[in-house]
């Protein structure tokens, strides 16, 4: 084989099935192309992991009101594009202006890290021009923060009850 594609990564029950898959791009004609396609589930796992590693692109959108060009998260940072959750509209992360549907379709795809061999790409429903500030909301509201970070806003989500980090380790081992 020359190309495998895996769609939902994170998905697949059994991960010694995706090795045996990648053992068909064994031959020495072989280009070689791993395609690995999914929604994130948790932190440093499967595809997050794998996105952790790549050159991170970002689909960049330029303000049409004052010029600023950053991609859009869903909190603002001070930087970035941000869903403004009073007014329900994508705001800009400078000016605070709305970024239309036409900013946003006409973004493009910017590498964090040019010089990264390994090529991952962050898809968001905010992306797309048919999917309003007010619908982005409306799931937020009305689905769970898994479903919510994995399937709308395209980013691993695991519980802080369930990460395990040092404070978490400390906390086990107190008298």
């Amino acid at each position: 084989a020359d190309v495998l594609c895996i769609d939902e990564y994170d998905r697949c029950i059994d991960m010694k099935v995706l090795n045996i898959y990648d053992s068909r791009l064994q031959s020495a004609e072989s280009a070689k192309w791993r395609w690995r396609f999914s929604n994130p589930s948790a932190i440093n796992f499967g595809i997050d992991q794998l996105y952790a590693d790549s050159n991170q692109y970002h689909w960049f959108i330029t303000c049409h009101h004052c010029s600023h060009r950053w991609f859009i998260d869903f909190d603002p940072d001070g930087k970035c594009h941000y869903v403004d959750q009073v007014r329900e509209i994508y705001a800009c992360g400078k000016c605070g202006d709305e970024i239309s549907d036409v900013d946003r379709q006409n973004g493009e795809w910017v590498a964090r890290f040019k010089d990264r061999k390994r090529h991952g790409y962050w898809f968001s429903q905010m992306m797309a021009p048919w999917v309003t500030a007010a619908r982005i909301l409306e799931q937020k509201n009305d689905s769970s923060p898994d479903f919510f970070n994995n399937f709308v806003l395209g980013k691993a989500y695991t519980p802080d009850e369930i990460l395990i980090n040092r404070q978490t380790i400390l906390r086990a081992n107190a008298p």
